[in-house]
């Protein structure tokens, strides 16, 4: 009894000190008074954002009244704000950068502040209100997340109703681990049923190993769409003075910089990470991104070449990671990450840098990433990658990936495989919602 009480009490205290952890970096990131706002929002009126929802729908219907085309609504799943950039923010912006209409689901969590709707742009919109931007529009394509926990057959049956395309976004394998919370056994029939329906949806798999699955179920509206990259922020990044004073400090010691950016969470492999750092102490070893899970404590920061700066905006991101001799992709290896597309190797490809991960089979697929299995071996692909990152011939290599893998040539494939499906099969007249 007395050992589960002082491991409750442990867990406790570290939940404490994440938190204010994350408070301390809204204070530094944005100040005081836009931190009382936000927690006012998050934890006091998005409990009552449902007595907008009558309003948002009349709004979207407004909106949508005006367009040409139909619209594409995206269940995020994070706050379209959210400073750490995911795949469904990366395709709306390229999407509403050719002009394509669209419907945001946020979750208006801090980061958006949003009641009812409003537009970002003319051709975006931001509601928390799922149901109603569904009913509201007029033949929509919906884009769901196969780690979104609140889809339901529901949901599903309203795209129906109003004659909409479903895009099921296979991104990760089916896990609570990285989904939006639990999976109970309706949504896991929920999925097996979305693979299967070829009449209103079509399915974008993120890895090979999803992929196998996905061709198991059907026959045809589905395709490998990987993560990809929006090139051009950086490829522009260049070194300069304008950093954290900590990276500062990092490259005042003028030693190779070997770098991590993205989240930290149990995928993470802190043993491998901190046994690289003892095993190659004339490296600096500098790790990027937000705690999403409490893990973050295993990393190792008494060693002196192991750095952290927390984590940082996505608009940040390439003026510090263009400082990056080599760029890593720790990932343990299990069947998670087996079938995980790590959006951020297409960003260090950008940088025109070489990478290290870990033996995972989305990594092997590209000729500037660099796999390896075990301590010894990951320690020496650093060793080669700090040659390579020397070489113009590997650097062009790098930028060609990245090119190729760029967000435009993902939403290419996207918008095919529902042009295709919308050809292919009449759509249904809508029903009055």
């Amino acid at each position: 009894m007395g050992l589960g009480v002082a491991l409750h009490k442990r867990g406790l205290a570290s939940v404490i000190w994440h938190k204010l952890e994350a408070l301390r970096r809204l204070l530094r990131e944005h100040g005081a008074a836009w931190t009382v706002v936000f927690i006012a929002h998050r934890f006091v009126i998005s409990r009552f954002l449902w007595m907008f929802e009558a309003r948002a729908k009349r709004v979207i219907e407004a909106w949508a009244a005006g367009l040409d085309q139909p619209v594409h609504i995206f269940t995020g799943g994070v706050d379209y704000a959210y400073p750490y950039r995911q795949r469904p923010q990366h395709m709306v912006m390229e999407l509403a950068g050719r002009g394509v209409p669209i419907a945001y689901i946020t979750p208006s969590s801090g980061y958006d502040r949003v009641y009812a709707a409003q537009k970002s742009s003319a051709r975006l919109l931001l509601t928390p209100h799922r149901d109603a931007a569904v009913s509201a529009a007029t033949a929509p394509v919906v884009h769901v997340l196969s780690t979104d926990a609140r889809l339901d057959a529901a949901f599903v049956q309203l795209v129906r109703t109003r004659g909409g395309t479903i895009v099921y976004d296979y991104i990760d394998a089916l896990d609570d681990a990285v989904s939006s919370g639990p999976l109970d056994a309706a949504r896991h029939a929920l999925h097996g049923a979305l693979l299967a329906d070829e009449d209103g949806t079509v399915v974008m798999a993120t890895a090979n190993a999803l992929l196998d699955e996905v061709a198991a179920a059907r026959s045809m509206g589905f395709d490998l769409i990987t993560n990809g990259v929006d090139p051009a922020p950086f490829r522009a990044a260049a070194r300069s003075d304008d950093i954290d004073p900590r990276l500062a400090a990092v490259v005042a010691r003028g030693k190779p910089i070997i770098g991590y950016f993205g989240s930290f969470a149990a995928w993470f492999d802190y043993d491998l990470m901190n046994a690289c750092a003892r095993a190659r102490p004339d490296y600096t070893f500098v790790m990027i991104g937000p705690d999403l899970d409490g893990t973050r404590d295993r990393l190792d920061l008494s060693l002196a070449n192991m750095s952290l700066l927390g984590g940082m905006s996505y608009r940040d991101l390439p003026r510090h990671a263009v400082w990056f001799d080599v760029c890593l992709v720790p990932f343990v290896v299990n069947h998670i990450t087996l079938a995980t597309s790590p959006l951020k190797i297409f960003e260090y490809m950008s940088l025109g840098r070489p990478t290290v991960s870990t033996d995972l089979p989305e990594c092997r697929k590209y000729k500037s990433v660099l796999t390896a299995a075990g301590l010894q071996p990951f320690c020496e692909a650093i060793d080669r990658a700090l040659i390579l990152s020397k070489d113009r011939d590997f650097i062009e290599l790098a930028y060609a990936e990245g090119e190729s893998n760029s967000w435009a040539r993902k939403i290419d494939d996207m918008l095919r495989l529902v042009a295709e499906r919308r050809h292919s099969k009449p759509t249904a007249t809508p029903a009055d919602g």
